[in-house]
Parts: C-alpha cells; structure tokens; sequence
C-alpha cells in the first residue's frame, strides 16, 4: 500500500541520517551522496559479505564486496559498502537536478522514546519516527532512563589512519 511503501521508504532513510548508512554521506575526507536518499546496511557472519542497497529520488542500486571463496574483509558495511555506494551515487548524480523529495505520500516526524514508543519524559533516547497522516503516539514514557554511557566507536579509515 501507499502508507506501507511511505512508513519504510521513511524508517530507511534514519538509516542514512542515523545510522550505519550514514558513511555513504563522507568517509575518510572524501564526501559521498549527500542529497536525499534511504538505504540498508549489510554485513554477514565473519564479515564474509558487505553490501549496501539504496535510492534516490531518481536510482536505486545495490553494492556487494566479497570473494568467490569467502574470506573475513575485516571490516564491516559501514566502512566498505556505505562509502562506496555514496560516492558512486555522487559520480551518477552530478549533472542532474537535486531532488526535493520522493513521490508517494509525506510522512510528518515524531520523535520518541527509543525503548517504550511513547513520547519522552526528558530522560529518554529519542529517535525520529515517521507517523502516517493522524496516528497519534502512545502516551508518554513512564521509564526514567539512566544518562547513556559514552562509547567511542572508530571506524575503518580510523583504525587505519592511526596505525
């Protein structure tokens, strides 16, 4: 349906804006695709295969890296396939107009509580969830939630710069 397609066209998209997609954005001082666009990360057991899948407005494509004979790439989709995807998608995209939106049904934002649906209490870990014309969210998070540890994460291109 129409509010199928739009809900998870929307919820890929956080894939790019909050996620592992969002290397196709830049990666290693090289900037990638950053015009509108919603994909998905993958990256199999032992990091054997590494792919990326998404579109834009006017493409979609998908991206694979691995071996005939399975091998561990030692690294994951977010340093490899995202990259890569952006910054083709950049090349196939440079002439063309920038797009402003995708065709089908505009979904409104809400963000809420990352754990409970609800609406934060102040405490919670939001996230950016895309809600059909006149869906109303559960009511607000009763949790209160503990501030959130800090974790340092480095990436490929990182790990490598300092060795």
């Amino acid at each position: 349906s129409e509010e199928t397609a739009a809900l998870t066209r929307d919820l890929m998209k956080s894939v790019i804006l909050q996620g592992t997609g969002g290397a196709s954005r830049s990666a290693n001082g090289e900037t990638g695709f950053t015009g509108l666009a919603f994909g998905k990360t993958g990256t199999t057991d032992k990091n054997k295969d590494l792919w990326f899948v998404g579109s834009t407005p006017t493409y979609s494509s998908a991206l694979w890296l691995g071996y005939d004979q399975p091998l561990n790439l030692k690294a994951s989709s977010s340093d490899l396939a995202a990259p890569l995807w952006g910054w083709w998608m950049k090349a196939v995209h440079t002439d063309l107009p920038r797009e402003k939106r995708f065709k089908g049904m505009e979904l409104k934002v809400k963000y809420l509580c990352s754990e409970s649906g609800g609406y934060s209490n102040g405490s919670c870990k939001t996230l950016p969830i895309p809600v059909l014309p006149g869906q109303k969210s559960k009511q607000r998070c009763k949790t209160e939630h503990p501030p959130p540890e800090k974790t340092t994460y480095k990436n490929l291109w990182r790990r490598l710069g300092e060795e």
